[in-house]
């Protein structure tokens, strides 16, 4: 009996000593990046000042996320340089000018079908954001309608866009945002923003999209629309 009380007092120890290193890692590793972050130097802060972005320790400066414009309006008649579409510094930038030669492109073909008339228009749309059920959450990430993407590159949803098929004037119509809706989408951008950022003749709002058009003496409206012939 004495025997196995000793054997029973050791193997307590034991699984107490074991208790106590398990809490210990358990304790290092949730503690892990505060230990890196203790011998890692904490990155250089970011000054953000105009169209750049310094680098404090190393004085270096990279461009920042907004994107650079020389005018507002092509209609104006001053010199005007197309911005460039990128993520960030350092990666691909591709020049708004893509999309623009693409609306002309497209315009000329379809000037060159028969039956063609003068002050016909063609009218895109571009995707809409589809809430999650009943709540406040999108379905999923927003992903621009191919279409409309190639033709005026913008990214934000429930877009739409009207190109002048004798001119290739681009008309970007975008939604109208009450002030509480920059609690969950961000600042509300003006309408010359996105004539800047996207290299657009004018902007209208969506709820202007049949005065506008009427205005501009459209005769006819190509729509995308019908049959898929792939399908």
């Amino acid at each position: 009996a004495v025997v196995s009380t000793q054997s029973t007092g050791t193997r307590d120890k034991q699984n107490f000593i074991s208790l106590v290193i398990f809490v210990c890692f358990e304790s290092c590793f949730l503690h892990m990046d505060w230990f890196y972050s203790w011998i890692t130097p904490p990155p250089a802060p970011l000054n953000f000042e105009g169209d750049a972005v310094s680098l404090n320790s190393a004085g270096e400066t990279i461009p920042s996320l907004d994107f650079e414009t020389e005018a507002i309006s092509l209609k104006s008649g001053a010199p005007r340089k197309a911005n460039d579409f990128h993520m960030g510094p350092g990666t691909l930038k591709v020049s708004m000018l893509l999309h623009s030669e693409a609306r002309e492109n497209l315009c000329k073909a379809v000037r060159s079908t028969e039956g063609y008339r003068g002050g016909s228009f063609l009218y895109f749309e571009g995707g809409k954001e589809k809430m999650k059920f009943d709540t406040d959450r999108n379905y999923a990430i927003f992903r621009q309608e191919s279409y409309f993407h190639w033709l005026f590159g913008v990214r934000e949803p429930g877009c739409s866009g009207a190109i002048n098929c004798d001119t290739a004037e681009a008309i970007l119509f975008i939604p109208r945002r009450d002030e509480e809706s920059v609690v969950w989408k961000g600042p509300i951008r003006s309408q010359s923003w996105f004539i800047e950022k996207y290299y657009v003749d004018e902007c209208f709002y969506v709820d202007q999209i049949s005065s506008v058009l009427t205005s501009r003496g459209a005769g006819k409206v190509y729509l995308m629309e019908g049959m898929n012939r792939f399908s």
